[in-house]
């Protein structure tokens, strides 16, 4: 459809048809699951799209899939080190 409509009125903006990806405690009220990397919220349904989803999907841009992240974002982690552990995905 984004095809078609750049096709006949041209682009929405430079985003548009352009796929993105974001990461996994990004809100996005489709059929991709919003976990935060937890096997705590597989199941949970998200009310509406993040702000920024919004945006994305109004400038023509196509939410192609979710991002592996820490657990949580790491928001609970004590330690300093940049390797991260999701329980969706594993190592990230």
């Amino acid at each position: 459809m984004l095809d078609q409509e750049r096709q006949i009125t041209g682009p929405r903006s430079s985003l548009h048809g352009i796929p993105i990806l974001v990461k996994d405690n990004t809100a996005t009220n489709d059929k991709m699951q919003t976990t935060a990397g937890s096997l705590a919220l597989i199941g949970a349904r998200v009310v509406r799209d993040a702000h920024v989803v919004d945006l994305l999907r109004q400038a023509g841009a196509i939410i192609l899939g979710k991002a592996s992240l820490s657990e949580w974002s790491n928001f609970r982690s004590t330690n300093k080190s940049r390797e991260g552990w999701s329980a969706r995905g594993g190592p990230v």
